[in-house]
């Protein structure tokens, strides 16, 4: 149970990390 929750977390930071200068961007550009 917990562990699905813990593993999304890990993988949203993941992408997050990996994807966050173009999420930036894209907030800043709206």
């Amino acid at each position: 149970m917990m562990n699905t929750v813990l593993v999304l977390l890990v993988v949203l930071v993941y992408l997050i990390q990996l994807s966050g200068d173009r999420i930036v961007r894209a907030v800043t550009h709206k």
